[in-house]
């Protein structure tokens, strides 16, 4: 279990694409025959095995059942980790200009009703970019996905500022 990817351990082909229903099915159905507890009458060994099994098979559902890590995961099997400092793709100019006018709209905002309208601006953008990521997968445009993705950390991480600064306005 431990050599498979994530999507071979739920028998399911490396796809951005995927069923939710069929993954959790899968994952219960694995985790059934991996959790320790229902391997406490074998040895130590195999509820050790049975135990790292279950571990990994949680990993995998966890990032399979995202769509944003499933294609980060994706794109690392296709030998791109855009998570790693040194990958060849960055983003683009226009990506960190965006940003930065959003962060710095966010610092001066003092108004709940702006935040909220930033926040369901960058929802909307997260969503069109997914879809393009979808597209990017079909077509084997790997380079393009990845910069998608790029964009689309840049402003999930500008929401998470967003959840922060709303508290802090509230408080």
């Amino acid at each position: 279990m431990n050599k498979l990817n994530h999507f071979e351990k739920f028998s399911f082909t490396a796809n951005f694409d995927i069923n939710i229903d069929e993954l959790e099915h899968a994952y219960l159905k694995l985790q059934q025959q991996f959790h320790p507890d229902a391997l406490l009458h074998k040895s130590q060994d195999e509820q050790d095995a049975a135990m790292i099994n279950s571990i990994n098979i949680n990993e995998a559902y966890k990032i399979l059942k995202n769509p944003i890590q499933r294609a980060i995961y994706l794109l690392k099997l296709e030998g791109i980790n855009i998570d790693d400092d040194n990958c060849k793709i960055k983003p683009i100019h226009e990506t960190l200009i965006t940003v930065l006018e959003l962060k710095e709209k966010i610092s001066e905002s003092k108004d709940i009703q702006e935040i909220e309208e930033i926040k369901n601006y960058l929802e909307e953008e997260i969503a069109e970019l997914m879809q393009l990521v979808k597209e990017n997968f079909a077509h084997k445009n790997y380079d393009l996905a990845a910069q998608n993705l790029i964009k689309i950390k840049y402003f999930d991480k500008t929401i998470a500022d967003l959840k922060l600064k709303k508290q802090n306005i509230n408080s």
